[in-house]
């Protein structure tokens, strides 16, 4: 049975949200709270990664678990070596335009997840913006079309 696979690259995803972090701190920087935000600012630095990686990690397994009723059963989900996450779907089961928003909406989900976490320690003001946000994404891949398609419609041809 040929398989649909949607990879998730994790430094793609992390530089999405360096670049979104350092614009939340930027947007609040002045010259007295330099030292204040610079966590916000390195959110994606070395030393930072294994937490936003942690992050990542249980965004994509919410992902993964709302979308199961879909996903192939013998081939769930997997993290690669490289880091990158991956999941897997019966060609069958999902139409590729479906794939694509199950694909963009699961990349929102985990960059929001990941600044949420984030932002709630270093800057916990902007951190409900990003809960709320990841909430409604969650909510969107929960409502996705989870029904398994049984392929083409055929219809006879008639004239009446």
């Amino acid at each position: 049975m040929p398989y649909q696979r949607l990879v998730f690259n994790r430094m793609a995803i992390h530089y999405e949200i360096a670049g979104i972090a350092y614009v939340a701190a930027d947007v609040l920087l002045s010259a007295d709270n330099h030292h204040s935000l610079h966590q916000t600012f390195d959110i994606c630095e070395e030393d930072n990664i294994p937490r936003i990686d942690n992050l990542l990690n249980l965004a994509f397994s919410q992902a993964a678990h709302a979308l199961s009723p879909l996903i192939d059963s013998s081939r769930p989900f997997c993290k690669s070596p490289s880091g990158n996450a991956a999941m897997t779907f019966p060609k069958k089961t999902v139409s590729a335009s479906l794939a694509l928003k199950i694909k963009e909406t699961v990349r929102e989900f985990l960059v929001a997840s990941a600044l949420h976490g984030w932002l709630s320690v270093t800057l916990p003001g902007s951190a409900g913006v990003w809960k709320e946000r990841a909430d409604t994404l969650l909510a969107a891949i929960q409502a996705l079309p989870l029904h398994a398609r049984t392929g083409g419609c055929l219809r006879r041809s008639s004239p009446f």
